[in-house]
């Protein structure tokens, strides 16, 4: 991609992401962002250096590159009929992202499994030593920050469009778990070493009477050898 007039449809967070991430990427773009209501967050726009058109005010497609949709966005929406009549692109923010990163992507969609796979692709890829981002619908609480485990806990802030998080160290509960999964395995062994003695000692005390029929029909066999030696004397 290269620096130029990208029109993004929709303010809330893909269209806000979607426009950071084109200013982030592209200082030298111009990013005009639309929305059809007036509750946006306009302090973000201004930071991130987008312009914006709000309560349903259209923007000229002339000299625009592509306009980017938000997944909120009507398909026959205004902006987006205009733009193909003028042969603007219509991008999803799917796409822009396969256009803005550069590394492989791997694409996976469905019904059913899409996070399963998406996991097991990723751990695939980073058994066999390839780095990887497990990305999309997917979310990660715990990672590790300054060399220590954290775990992130969110809430969402509807009334300001943004979320809240909080960072709590692992260290002390990864330590109890360890701690906890030594116990086990430690219980484990015990387990199996009390149950083959206890085996051992059940299995002696019922073959004991057969012992005791073994012993005397041993006696009663060389008895009888006795009798017939001396017989054929």
């Amino acid at each position: 991609m290269s620096d130029g007039r990208y029109v993004v449809l929709g303010l809330r967070r893909s269209g806000l992401a979607a426009g950071e991430a084109i200013r982030r990427t592209m200082p030298g773009a111009e990013v005009v962002g639309v929305d059809d209501a007036a509750d946006v967050d306009t302090a973000r726009l201004q930071a991130i250096g987008v312009e914006y058109r709000l309560g349903g005010e259209l923007v000229s497609m002339t000299g625009v590159t592509a306009l980017v949709k938000s997944p909120g966005a009507p398909g026959d929406h205004p902006l987006v009929a205009s733009a193909r009549d003028a042969d603007v692109p219509v991008w999803s923010e799917v796409e822009l992202g396969y256009r803005l990163i550069e590394s492989p992507i791997i694409g996976i969609t469905g019904t059913n499994g899409k996070t399963t796979t998406t996991e097991l692709v990723g751990a695939m890829l980073r058994a066999g030593n390839v780095p990887v981002e497990v990305a999309g619908n997917v979310g990660r609480q715990r990672f590790p920050l300054d060399g220590e485990p954290q775990v992130a806990v969110g809430v969402p802030l509807p009334a300001v469009n943004a979320f809240y998080f909080e960072f709590s160290p692992m260290t002390e509960l990864d330590r109890s778990l360890s701690l906890l999964a030594r116990a086990l395995a430690l219980g484990a062994i015990l387990t199996v070493l009390g149950g083959a003695a206890v085996g051992r000692y059940a299995s002696s005390r019922v073959l004991r009477p057969l012992r005791g029929v073994a012993t005397a029909a041993s006696r009663i066999c060389g008895c009888c050898g006795s009798i017939e030696s001396e017989r054929f004397q």
